[in-house]
């Protein structure tokens, strides 16, 4: 090969090339929490979760009382000093108890399920303009940095229950957490001290228990067995 050709080979080889691509990484969640938008966002949704609990515990205490009637109606029913008649008719008001009691236990999981959808629907609402302000901002110091690529560096796939990580490493020296913050106007420091409070908070279920809307109904009582039913399942707590 002669010497003049291998430069032209080269240079060919040099403009053929694809060109590097210059990618940056954003903690994406903590640019959430430092937007100046978010405290309004986060005591808008704390204070209407509040009102959703507080309507839920109303109609679980209501329900509770249920059955404390039920239990008082049962041990009439099976009261061999009462009369007949009297046990009898305890016995119908108990049934009639058993059969309130499971159309509120659905009535109840229902609501609750409402509630929940309507705080999920307000938080999107809400954070739609912080989406589009970041996606913004994150644009513009991308461009000033000449990054061709932003990605979040806690992204993760969910593979059999398991979150995994989309990247597995990433240098502290490409991360643009703090400019996009700054350009937003936010605080870093305030955005870590919020972190557990906004995800943890918004997170739970209502602050009860799984179950406790969906107690059992309590078993009717039969004024002519001889034997005592048993006792009501105990809800969870």
């Amino acid at each position: 090969m002669s010497k003049r050709l291998l430069p032209a080979l080269l240079a060919a080889a040099a403009l053929s090339a694809p060109a590097a691509t210059n990618v940056a990484t954003v903690d994406f969640s903590l640019a959430v929490l430092a937007h100046p938008q978010t405290p309004r966002n986060r005591a808008e949704l704390l204070d209407m979760q509040a009102k959703f609990e507080k309507e839920r515990d109303d109609r679980l205490a209501a329900r509770d009382k249920m059955r404390d009637e039920f239990e008082a109606a049962r041990k009439i029913a099976l009261d061999p000093v009462q009369g007949a008649a009297a046990r009898d008719q305890a016995a119908a008001k108990a049934k009639d108890l058993q059969m309130q009691y499971a159309k509120e236990t659905e009535a109840i999981e229902s609501l609750v399920a409402g509630l929940r959808r309507q705080l999920q629907r307000r938080e999107g609402e809400l954070f739609a303009d912080v989406m589009i302000d970041l996606r913004a901002k994150i644009g513009e110091v991308a461009k000033a940095k000449g990054f061709d690529l932003v990605v979040d560096r806690k992204s993760a796939n969910v593979a059999a229950g398991v979150p995994t990580p989309v990247f597995l490493y990433a240098s502290d020296a490409i991360d643009v957490t703090d400019d996009v913050i700054a350009a937003i106007g936010g605080s870093r420091e305030q955005a870590e001290k919020d972190q557990e409070a906004l995800f943890g908070r918004l997170g739970a279920a209502f602050g009860r228990e799984e179950g406790d809307e969906d107690a059992p109904a309590p078993p009717a009582p039969d004024s002519g067995s001889a034997e005592k039913p048993a006792a009501p399942a105990e809800e969870a707590k």
